[in-house]
Formats: C-alpha cells, structure tokens, sequence
C-alpha cells in the first residue's frame, strides 16, 4: 500500500482497538464486496463530473 491507502490504513489502527467493536465492524466490510461498490460508485461520479463540465 501506497500513499491515501497507507495513510487510511495507518488512521484505522490508531482508532480501533484490537478484538473492539470498531474492529469487528471493520472485518465484516472486508468480507463483503462494499470497496468495489464504493470503488464503482466513485468511479460513475468522476466520470459525470467529466461529462457535466465538458458540456459546460
């Protein structure tokens, strides 16, 4: 991991505490698919910001 990752996964062990809440949380999201879907919708949202400032 490089750069904003090692920055956010730096910030992530600061907060939780090992075997807490904030850390069962954090494994059920990894067990799931939600980075696509936040990877994807972030994606879809820079792609029409493109699209409304090249119609501008």
């Amino acid at each position: 991991m490089f750069g904003k990752e090692r920055d956010f996964e730096i910030l992530i062990n600061k907060i939780k505490s090992p075997g807490g809440t904030t850390q069962a949380g954090l494994e059920s999201l990894e067990g799931s698919k939600i980075e696509s879907i936040f990877k994807d919708a972030f994606r879809a949202a820079k792609e029409r910001s493109i699209q409304i400032s090249d119609e501008n």
